[in-house]
């Protein structure tokens, strides 16, 4: 996609996909892809992206919540929905019912630390409640 975009810098690329994991849409959005849709797409949504992207913001398709959406288009993407590679390992460990002083144990980390991770989670994803996480870590095959 890099040469593509390098070589056609005004070529509108859209991703179209069966997946609609968090992280590829991110990917989709660090390689400048213009959107990233869902292999189900309607054609007024397909004809949306086609005549609007070029003057707008990353397009995510409908299939995501409006929530989503809104993270995905917003101009810290990165900051504020991509979760570190630490804090998944985190998450990971919260899913299994691990107390916060136990996941300090087993990744030898301050607790803290651990403390942070659980708050930047909650920030990142716009999450208020454990339940929350884990739900999107069920959904996002984080577990």
């Amino acid at each position: 996609m890099k040469e593509i975009r390098n070589e056609f810098p005004d070529l509108i690329i859209a991703i179209l996909s069966s997946y609609t994991d968090m992280e590829l849409v991110e990917k989709a959005k660090k390689s400048k892809a213009n959107a990233y849709l869902a292999k189900f797409v309607t054609v007024e949504e397909l004809r949306e992206v086609i005549f609007n992207t070029h003057n707008s913001e990353f397009y995510v398709s409908v299939v995501f919540s409006n929530r989503q959406r809104k993270a995905f288009q917003h101009d810290n993407f990165s900051q504020t929905i991509l979760i570190t590679d630490r804090e998944k390992e985190v998450l990971k460990l919260i899913v299994k019912g691990y107390t916060s002083k136990k996941i300090a144990t087993d990744l030898n980390i301050s607790f803290s630390t651990v403390k942070t991770h659980r708050k930047n989670l909650f920030k990142k994803l716009g999450f208020n409640k454990t339940s929350e996480l884990l739900k999107y870590a069920c959904k996002n095959n984080i577990i």
